[in-house]
Protein backbone atom coordinates (compact mmCIF):
# COMPACT_ATOMS: atom_id res chain seq x y z
CA UNK A 1 0.00 0.00 0.00
CA UNK A 2 2.69 2.43 0.75
CA UNK A 3 4.22 1.84 -2.89
CA UNK A 4 0.52 2.98 -3.90
CA UNK A 5 1.01 6.40 -2.11
CA UNK A 6 4.12 6.95 -3.10
CA UNK A 7 3.63 6.10 -6.72
CA UNK A 8 0.55 8.55 -6.67
CA UNK A 9 2.51 11.19 -4.90
CA UNK A 10 5.20 10.86 -7.99
CA UNK A 11 2.49 10.56 -11.03
CA UNK A 12 0.92 13.94 -9.07
CA UNK A 13 4.35 15.79 -8.93
CA UNK A 14 5.08 14.66 -12.66
CA UNK A 15 1.77 15.93 -13.66
CA UNK A 16 2.40 19.85 -11.89
CA UNK A 17 5.70 19.64 -13.46
CA UNK A 18 3.56 18.98 -16.89
CA UNK A 19 1.24 21.78 -16.25
CA UNK A 20 4.18 23.90 -15.77
CA UNK A 21 6.23 23.76 -18.74
CA UNK A 22 2.46 23.84 -20.58
CA UNK A 23 2.03 27.44 -19.26
CA UNK A 24 5.86 28.67 -19.94
CA UNK A 25 5.03 27.08 -23.49
CA UNK A 26 2.26 29.62 -23.74
CA UNK A 27 3.60 33.08 -22.08
CA UNK A 28 4.26 34.76 -25.39
CA UNK A 29 0.90 34.28 -26.55
CA UNK A 30 -1.72 36.81 -26.32
CA UNK A 31 -3.94 35.82 -23.26
CA UNK A 32 -7.55 34.79 -24.57
CA UNK A 33 -10.38 36.59 -23.05
CA UNK A 34 -12.45 34.37 -20.77
CA UNK A 35 -15.31 32.97 -21.65
CA UNK A 36 -14.81 34.03 -25.31
CA UNK A 37 -15.41 31.73 -27.92
CA UNK A 38 -12.61 30.14 -30.26
CA UNK A 39 -12.26 32.61 -33.49
CA UNK A 40 -14.44 32.05 -36.04
CA UNK A 41 -16.88 29.86 -33.57
CA UNK A 42 -20.01 31.53 -32.71
CA UNK A 43 -20.24 32.81 -29.44
CA UNK A 44 -22.11 31.44 -26.33
CA UNK A 45 -25.60 33.30 -25.46
CA UNK A 46 -23.65 33.64 -21.81
CA UNK A 47 -20.22 35.17 -23.77
CA UNK A 48 -22.94 37.11 -25.66
CA UNK A 49 -24.82 38.49 -22.54
CA UNK A 50 -21.06 39.20 -21.11
CA UNK A 51 -20.14 40.80 -23.86
CA UNK A 52 -23.21 43.05 -23.75
CA UNK A 53 -22.52 43.96 -19.90
CA UNK A 54 -18.79 44.88 -21.22
CA UNK A 55 -19.91 46.76 -23.84
CA UNK A 56 -22.92 49.13 -21.90
CA UNK A 57 -20.10 49.58 -19.21
CA UNK A 58 -17.63 50.56 -22.22
CA UNK A 59 -19.48 53.45 -22.97
CA UNK A 60 -20.76 54.55 -19.41
CA UNK A 61 -24.24 53.39 -19.89
CA UNK A 62 -23.59 51.10 -16.82
CA UNK A 63 -21.38 53.02 -14.38
CA UNK A 64 -19.28 52.43 -11.40
CA UNK A 65 -21.31 51.42 -8.29
CA UNK A 66 -24.54 51.45 -10.53
CA UNK A 67 -26.84 48.41 -10.51
CA UNK A 68 -27.06 45.74 -12.85
CA UNK A 69 -30.09 44.91 -15.20
CA UNK A 70 -32.48 42.45 -12.94
CA UNK A 71 -31.73 39.04 -14.36
CA UNK A 72 -35.16 38.93 -15.44
CA UNK A 73 -35.48 42.41 -17.62
CA UNK A 74 -32.21 41.39 -18.78
CA UNK A 75 -33.14 37.96 -19.78
CA UNK A 76 -36.35 39.28 -21.79
CA UNK A 77 -33.94 42.16 -23.39
CA UNK A 78 -31.59 40.38 -24.30
CA UNK A 79 -34.14 37.02 -25.65
CA UNK A 80 -32.03 34.50 -23.27
CA UNK A 81 -33.10 33.06 -20.43
CA UNK A 82 -32.90 33.45 -16.52
CA UNK A 83 -29.82 31.13 -15.95
CA UNK A 84 -27.79 32.34 -18.86
CA UNK A 85 -27.97 35.33 -17.33
CA UNK A 86 -27.02 34.67 -13.89
CA UNK A 87 -24.03 32.62 -15.28
CA UNK A 88 -22.93 35.69 -16.95
CA UNK A 89 -22.82 37.71 -14.20
CA UNK A 90 -21.42 35.01 -11.86
CA UNK A 91 -18.76 34.69 -14.58
CA UNK A 92 -18.41 38.31 -14.75
CA UNK A 93 -17.94 38.48 -10.54
CA UNK A 94 -15.44 35.51 -10.95
CA UNK A 95 -13.35 38.39 -12.94
CA UNK A 96 -13.61 40.98 -10.64
CA UNK A 97 -15.80 43.06 -13.56
CA UNK A 98 -19.00 43.69 -11.51
CA UNK A 99 -19.85 42.57 -7.16
CA UNK A 100 -22.90 40.81 -6.62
Amino acid sequence: MANSDADGAAASGAAQEDAGRQDARHEDAAPAQAGAAPEGAHPTRTVSVMAEIRRRMATRVLTAGEKLPSIRKFARDMQVSPSTVVEAYDRLAAEGLIRS
